[in-house]
């Protein structure tokens, strides 16, 4: 596991784990994610933010669950375009926003699934391809 805890400074950081879990307060972290093989995980954001880059990595099989909470803060997630990724939100003055790119359904992987569950507070994010 990929773990990161209450850190409060910026970073960089690449990920071959299959969870990703991060807990940040008053910092920021840019996450590079590789893994072939991805399940989900748990990220947490109070007062930063963050970006999540899985455009060289690859689903497991089934479905697969990343919860976010951002309060006071933000996430920009970015997926490849192939991926099956659906967003449960909830917000309180925040949100999250849908900017993929859209691609033809025939293309889109149906055996692996991305479901994103985001809860903010003066906060949120977006998902793009």
């Amino acid at each position: 596991r990929f773990h990161t805890q209450f850190n409060c400074d910026s970073e960089k950081n690449t990920s071959s784990d299959d969870y990703l879990e991060s807990e940040r307060v008053f910092s920021g972290v840019n996450f590079k994610v590789d893994s072939q093989n991805f399940k989900g995980g748990n990220l947490t954001f109070v007062f930063g933010g963050g970006e999540v880059d899985f455009r060289n990595a690859k689903l497991a099989e089934g479905i697969n669950r990343l919860k976010i909470e951002c309060v006071f803060g933000g996430v920009k997630i970015r997926v490849p375009e192939n991926w099956d990724v659906t967003i449960e939100s909830s917000g309180v003055f925040g949100g999250f926003s849908d900017e993929r790119n859209r691609v033809p359904y025939e293309s889109i992987d149906r055996t692996k699934k991305l479901i994103i569950k985001i809860e903010s507070v003066f906060g949120g994010g977006e998902l793009t391809n």
